[in-house]
């Protein structure tokens, strides 16, 4: 049965708390949710489009196309509705098979948006400065997120097996200053959302500081990285 739109909104929201861009995202996303739950996509169909999506932005930003920015945002706009419908369907009847692909689709979508948009960046930059060195940055960037994030990932398996139940929203509950601070820099400083925007003033206003920003912005975004890393072995 098709459902309305508060009781589409009610199926889908999330139980824990949202910081930073991914309160705004989340709210922004539910309209359009509804509109291509109507239409008839699935969420496996939306998380391929948002992976065609960011592969073509990133080509339109490394030709220096400023629209390729936008592209990026509605992009990662689609990864939240994909979630959406997906937890519409959840208690749907769905083979083993098709649950695998949609978590597979799911990772992927968020691994091709990293890859794409910090090497988009670098080939917009590395012909106009002419350093083979942003494109070693680059690499060492992207290798650097993708080991801390699959190594986060495993310690919160290992976390959920020992039975310790620090969910998102219990964790917001209960923080002291300097807690939420942390949580508040990673949510919101060091997100695909705050990026794209950072980058979309930087090369309206200050493309000739493009460069600096590009390693200063990365860089701490790697060290930040590498906090949340070692606290892993605490």
């Amino acid at each position: 049965m098709i459902k309305k739109y508060k009781e589409f909104i009610s199926s889908v929201q999330k139980k824990n708390n949202q910081i930073g861009f991914d309160y705004f995202y989340r709210k922004i996303s539910y309209p359009l949710s509804f509109l291509l739950y109507r239409i008839g996509f699935s969420a496996n169909s939306i998380s391929i489009i948002s992976i065609a999506l960011t592969i073509f932005a990133a080509i339109l930003i490394s030709n220096g196309i400023f629209f390729g920015y936008f592209l990026f945002m509605f992009s990662y706009l689609l990864d939240f509705c994909d979630g959406n419908i997906a937890r519409l369907n959840q208690n749907a009847p769905r083979s083993f098979k098709n649950k695998k692909i949609g978590l597979l689709l799911e990772n992927l979508n968020s691994n091709v948006f990293l890859l794409f948009f910090i090497f988009s960046l670098s080939a917009y930059i590395n012909p106009f400065f002419s350093m083979n060195s942003v494109l070693m940055f680059t690499l060492f960037v992207i290798s650097l997120k993708l080991i801390f994030r699959y190594t986060l990932l495993h310690a919160s398996v290992i976390d959920s097996s020992n039975n310790e139940k620090n969910t998102e929203n219990n964790k917001i509950k209960n923080v002291n200053d300097l807690t939420f601070t942390k949580m508040f820099f990673s949510k919101f400083f060091f997100t695909p959302s705050f990026s794209i925007i950072f980058f979309i003033v930087t090369s309206a206003f200050f493309s000739e500081y493009i460069l600096v920003c590009f390693f200063g912005y990365y860089s701490l975004d790697v060290f930040w990285g590498m906090l949340r890393f070692f606290r892993c072995f605490r």
